[in-house]
């Protein structure tokens, strides 16, 4: 079986998948049904001998008996104690994560002990890892020695990725940290040592704004880097560049060989060097997923070179997945290891093919030289990459990057030039002697080409419809596109495929075409924000908020959620009252997009925080306001009770006030969902309203039917309206 170490890291990725996201019985099913074949396969092995598939089926079996031994033994264990109090005793495993309001540390727990309301013991579980977070400003510190006191939350949202980094509970802190006075520090904490150093140094040398980017290109730091700047980055489509990844290492791989080559150091020492370089940059960037899978499939080419091989690079990207899928059993869910993983696969796998294609196009219309075949091999490189990487950004994201390969392109070469020139800073300021001169022209041309990059990534993202919202149909053009890209593979075409690939490639154009003209992207989200709540919105171009939150350290929330929707701007903000939980980000707001429209009350608790944020597009109303939109879509907003939105096929209540009948009299549609904000209506149970959603505050809903509200409060939902 060729390449089964690629194909062996492919099938234990669906499986890492079947056991995040299904019940646990499918995956007790999936193991019988892998034991089933593999005793066939020794059974009946003179009349079925494929050795690699037998390869593939025992590392799926033992990887998914390993899987379930970790959801029996490790995530079991915590699963039930959302809303139980505990004391927490253990360490930092890493470095917090610093927000404007929050702190969220990584504890590595040794004992978690489970209190009821009247702290009373109920039992002891030891040796997990636990996601706290920190609205005390307690300010620990790595590997620090702690004690916390905690209440346990939801995972929610963030299971996939907290299981994938080996987190099976979630908590908050309910009294300022305490620290136990000590450091619990692993082998590698030396290299955290190293991290910390190495940015205080770029940011001895540097602007702070270049330095903030200059730290996560070259160690994953993104702790001072600026929110709108990294969700810019998200628009045009060029994270990866953010983050130490396949791209960063094979250019420091690429560069310490041909050095090291030029001085003449033999290939079995510099695959040593290789090794032993590769090991350190991981462990600086706190072995994150990426720079696993990145390191792993280098450390195989480098153990290659030692022994005189030439490992094939798929089945390198193979092992890496396989070796990080036993690491951690839930990688499907760590959506920068899928995209680094899809997007490397494109590179190694598609990129190739399409720049053979391209170059043969290009030689009948162009004459040949080096700047040409760079440009060339830089568009494949993204093409390449982004047709990989679709199903996900269209299944996890929502969104799909219309200038993704022009930015690409524009600052491919610049990031990699920010990259090594960062490598060559930071070893001429660790140098015993002093080179001022040296090291101030270095920090000089590194600057001009962050600003470069920097200047980039945020004009075009603020370019109109640099975004597009991607529909799940996207998937079907997709597909048609990935066969038609292996069609064109195929050497000795003959006219059928020569005829198949024409047609596949027409097809899918048209299809892509198709989906993004005439399908509705009118569409809607609910957030849930702090004690507060906003619902945002998709109405043909316009991008209309409902509700801001109850701060600032929500609007990102908001802004994502944007994004999502396939824009970069935001039309209006509505506000239809003026208190804390529903208008506490709204000045932020109204900062962050200049040209947005304001309707809100003429009184209330926040109008004279909004009146000194006043834009000029401020339309004030004093009970009820009505907006009327394109094709029959209308909405009607009463003073601190709340907005309908009326559209052709559906109704959309936003409630946050006490009486619901002015609402309910205005709905058009038989087909109506009530999203109450901190708010219920007196005769909800007796309400016409296809589906009832509960966001905001959880104390506003104690005193309803508590099981009705658990089934339905902060429930994520995404639908469109049309």
């Amino acid at each position: 079986m060729v390449r089964v170490m690629f194909y062996t890291g492919i099938v234990l990725l669906m499986i890492s998948a079947t056991l995040l996201y299904l019940p646990t019985c499918f995956c007790y099913i999936l193991a019988l049904i892998l034991a089933i074949l593999l005793l066939v396969l020794f059974v009946f092995r003179k009349k079925i001998y494929v050795n690699g598939l037998k390869t593939l089926l025992i590392f799926s079996l033992v990887f998914l008996i390993f899987g379930l031994c970790i959801l029996q033994f490790k995530a079991k264990p915590v699963q039930n104690l959302e809303d139980k109090t505990a004391t927490i005793i253990g360490s930092i495993a890493d470095f917090p994560d610093v927000n404007e309001s929050y702190t969220t540390y990584t504890i590595k727990a040794e004992r978690i002990i489970v209190t009821d309301k009247d702290g009373n013991e109920l039992k002891i579980i030891y040796n997990q890892k636990v996601r706290v977070t920190d609205v005390y400003n307690s300010g620990l510190d790595v590997f620090e020695s702690v004690k916390l006191d905690v209440k346990f939350t939801p995972l929610g949202d963030f299971k996939s990725s907290t299981y994938s980094k080996g987190i099976y509970c979630s908590a908050n802190l309910i009294k300022r940290g305490e620290s136990l006075g000590g450091f619990d520090r692993p082998f590698y904490a030396v290299f955290y040592d190293l991290r910390s150093n190495l940015s205080n140094k770029i940011f001895v040398n540097l602007r702070f704004d270049d330095a903030t980017l200059c730290a996560a290109v070259l160690l994953g730091d993104f702790e001072f880097l600026d929110e709108d700047f990294y969700l810019n980055s998200k628009i045009t489509g060029v994270t990866h560049m953010l983050v130490v990844s396949g791209m960063h290492l094979g250019i420091i791989f690429t560069s310490l060989y041909f050095i090291l080559s030029i001085i003449k150091f033999p290939k079995r020492l510099i695959s040593i060097i290789s090794i032993f370089t590769i090991f350190a940059l991981a462990a600086v960037c706190g072995f994150s997923p990426s720079i696993i899978r990145a390191g792993l499939t280098y450390f195989i080419m480098a153990l290659g070179m030692l022994f005189l091989l030439r490992p094939d690079p798929l089945n390198s990207l193979g092992i890496a997945a396989t070796a990080i899928c036993f690491i951690s059993p839930f990688s499907a869910g760590n959506i920068s290891f899928l995209l680094s993983f899809l997007s490397t696969f494109g590179i190694i796998f598609v990129c190739p093919m399409l720049y053979e294609k391209c170059m043969s196009l290009v030689h009948k219309i162009l004459a040949n030289s080096n700047l040409l075949k760079g440009i060339v091999f830089a568009i494949c490189q993204t093409v390449s990459a982004t047709i990989c990487t679709l199903p996900i950004s269209v299944l996890v994201f929502g969104y799909i990057s219309l200038v993704s390969v022009i930015v690409n392109v524009l600052i491919g070469y610049a990031m990699s030039f920010v990259l090594m020139l960062s490598i060559v800073l930071v070893i001429l300021v660790a140098l015993p002697i002093k080179l001022s001169v040296i090291v101030s022209l270095v920090s000089t041309v590194l600057s001009v080409a962050i600003r470069y990059s920097v200047f980039i990534i945020n004009g075009m993202a603020t370019l109109e419809n640099s975004v597009t919202n991607a529909e799940i149909l996207y998937l079907v053009p997709w597909i048609i596109l990935v066969i038609t890209v292996f069609l064109f593979a195929v050497r000795k075409s003959s006219k059928i495929i020569v005829i198949f690939r024409k047609v596949s490639a027409t097809v899918s154009v048209i299809l892509f075409l198709v989906v993004y003209l005439f399908i509705p992207k009118t569409n809607l989200e609910i957030l849930s924000l702090g004690n507060g709540a906003s619902v945002v919105c998709r109405v043909e171009d316009k991008i209309i908020v409902v509700g801001a939150g109850d701060g600032e350290h929500d609007i990102r929330k908001i802004k994502n959620s944007v994004v999502g929707l396939g824009d970069n701007e935001i039309d209006m903000l509505i506000l239809p009252t003026l208190n804390k939980d529903f208008s506490g980000g709204a000045p932020k707001l109204i900062n962050e997009y200049e040209n947005v429209s304001v309707c809100l009350p003429n009184e209330g608790e926040f109008l004279e925080k909004l009146n000194y944020v006043d834009n000029g597009k401020y339309t004030y109303f004093e009970n009820k306001a009505s907006i009327k939109a394109p094709d029959n879509f209308e909405l009607l907003i009463y003073k601190d009770n709340g907005v309908i939105i009326n559209s052709k096929e559906m109704s959309v209540i936003v409630f946050c006030g006490e009486d619901i009948s002015p609402l309910l009299s205005e709905v058009k549609s038989n087909n109506t969902l009530l999203i109450c904000c901190n708010a219920i209506p007196n005769n909800l149970q007796n309400l016409s309203v296809k589906e009832t959603v509960f966001v905001g505050d959880e104390k506003s809903f104690d005193n309803y039917n508590e099981a009705f509200v658990k089934n339905t409060f902060k429930r994520p939902i995404s639908f469109k309206i049309r």
